[in-house]
């Protein structure tokens, strides 16, 4: 290289990266400095594009817009009120259960909190003599077994209590030679579907416990649950 022309090149003192362009005889002239990790690599592989801008690109400079914010989340009193299908932060399930009794008896029953130990409230003294058949072994060790026959996480009490009287007429829980149900009362030939026609009144809630054949409605208290 001529001397006048390094010299002329050293007076722009140029940095990595910052290349210096001029035009000469109608053609365009770069000059640039390499780092020392673009001097080693091998010139023949280095390719280098002039692509001049299209006449047809444009720039497109962006307007400032108001800030557009989400809706505010609204919290009202009702938000913040528990929700009745939970207690104790569990998810309720109400449920209705066949326990079936060593004496091969079974007993329906409902429970509107969907308990896992929670096992039943029949009459004692039906259970208790019916027990008094069983041989000694069988009184000392012995098992009940307990059935999940409907639920639902969205059944009101009204449905929860027709969905056990239902249950009660279809299994003959109230037939004293099957179950230990004493109500509805046992009527011969009436099973689950008839049971909202044949003999529907009889599901009367202030119904008195001392009447015959009534039994009184499961009251489930914090410790059974």
């Amino acid at each position: 290289m001529a001397s006048t022309l390094a010299e002329e090149i050293a007076r722009l003192h140029l940095e990595p990266g910052h290349p210096y362009r001029l035009r000469v005889d109608d053609k365009e002239i770069e000059v640039r400095v390499l780092s020392e990790e673009q001097a080693e690599e091998d010139p023949d592989r280095l390719i280098f594009l002039n692509v001049p801008p299209s006449p047809n690109s444009r720039i497109i400079k962006p307007k400032p817009v108001p800030l557009r914010l989400p809706a505010p989340i609204i919290i009202t009193e009702d938000d913040l009120k528990p929700d009745p299908r939970e207690s104790n932060g569990v998810r309720i399930v109400r449920q209705i259960y066949k326990i079936t009794y060593p004496t091969g008896k079974i007993y329906i029953g409902k429970d509107p909190f969907g308990s896992a130990r929670y096992m039943g409230s029949p009459n004692r003294a039906l259970v208790n003599a019916d027990f008094e058949s069983l041989s000694e072994l069988q009184r000392r060790n012995y098992s009940l077994h307990k059935e999940i026959l409907w639920q639902s996480a969205t059944a009101t009490e009204a449905e929860l209590a027709a969905k056990e009287v239902e249950c009660i007429r279809s299994y003959r829980s109230n037939d004293p030679s099957i179950g230990y149900n004493r109500w509805p009362k046992f009527r011969q030939g009436v099973t689950g579907a008839e049971a909202s026609i044949v003999g529907g009144p009889q599901i009367v809630f202030g119904a008195s416990a001392s009447d015959p054949g009534v039994e009184p409605p499961e009251v489930l208290t914090d410790d059974e649950t």
